[in-house]
């Protein structure tokens, strides 16, 4: 009876960890999504968003979009202008993707010869595991959150240089195209490693993960992996990532046009297209006054996620690169 409520006492806990670390990454999302709101129609640099700034900049857009001028947006121009967005957001993350992937190998090779042998791998991938696995059980799963808990704390308070690296940093993730999953949180870790999905990795886990990873790199099969074999390697996984990713997103946008278009004709009017903007302003701007600032209460993720499914202009894939 004992070992029973034992085992009851700890799956409550985990549950509870896990609906707790949720929490704050929605938070997180949603103040990330605000930024990036603010960033995209903010055009008079005052931190704040007025209801004719995004009246004006979605304007601009559905002009951009509307190439023949007709005063409609067809569902191929809808789609062209945001392949052209998603082509160059998706180039400049592999960019730096692959820049970040020489800077991974240059910490892996704590010796400076040139090549990571797999004690050198493997030190890496020891210390990753121990800092997810908190109650050091030689498992990770949703008991260990000690890492995700260190998110966006809407009660902490900011000097002005700092709210503003915040505010940026924000906006530099929402505006990112690609990821792959990282290492860096515990949702990551268990994607990357968690093969039979049942959301806890053990360290064997892992470390079996961890060897076929390595021995995959070592393309000539000499025990150590260099710089080119490690860059390559990561530059396959993140390229069939990208594809899939581009012909998913580029499916989501002709949905997102059927959605706008409301009278199903094939073109959509600017009234169409403002339908959804307005919805979406009304959403973010919570405090009701016609400004949405970085002060003003989050709006329900639900209505968040409802609202990206249906415009294209707050729509990216989200894709993270992963660390090793």
């Amino acid at each position: 009876m004992q070992r029973l409520l034992l085992s009851v006492a700890v799956l409550t806990t985990s549950c509870a960890s896990l609906a707790f670390a949720h929490h704050h990454e929605t938070a997180q999302y949603m103040k990330m999504r605000q930024a990036q709101f603010i960033d995209r129609y903010d055009a008079d640099d005052d931190d704040r968003v007025s209801s004719v700034e995004f009246e004006q900049a979605r304007r601009g857009r559905f002009d951009l979009t509307d190439e023949d001028e007709s005063g409609k947006v067809s569902s191929e121009e809808y789609v062209y202008e945001w392949e052209d967005r998603l082509d160059l957001g998706l180039a400049r993350d592999r960019k730096l993707a692959v820049t970040q992937t020489f800077r991974r190998f240059a910490a892996l090779d704590e010796n400076d010869d040139a090549g990571v042998t797999w004690s050198e791998y493997d030190a890496s991938g020891r210390r990753m595991f121990s800092a997810h696995d908190s109650d050091k059980n030689d498992e990770i799963n949703g008991a260990d959150t000690k890492r995700d808990n260190i998110m966006y704390n809407p009660r902490k308070t900011l000097t002005e240089d700092q709210q503003e690296a915040e505010q940026a940093r924000l906006i530099r993730r929402a505006n990112r195209m690609l990821r792959m999953p990282s290492t860096h949180t515990l949702k990551g870790m268990l994607t990357k490693y968690d093969s039979d999905g049942d959301e806890v990795l053990s360290w064997r886990e892992f470390n079996l993960a961890r060897k076929e990873d390595f021995a995959r790199s070592d393309v000539d099969q000499n025990g150590s992996v260099d710089e080119e074999e490690y860059v390559i390697e990561f530059e396959d996984r993140l390229d069939a990532r990208i594809s899939e990713t581009r012909a998913g997103s580029v499916k989501q946008a002709r949905r997102r046009f059927k959605a706008l278009d409301d009278d199903a004709d094939g073109a959509m009017t600017f009234a169409e297209y403002q339908k959804s903007g307005h919805g979406m302003f009304k959403r973010w701007d919570t405090g009701d006054d016609g400004y949405v600032s970085r002060d003003d209460a989050l709006p329900k993720p639900r209505e968040q996620r409802a609202e990206q499914e249906k415009d294209g202009g707050s729509t990216n894939t989200v894709v993270n690169a992963a660390t090793n």
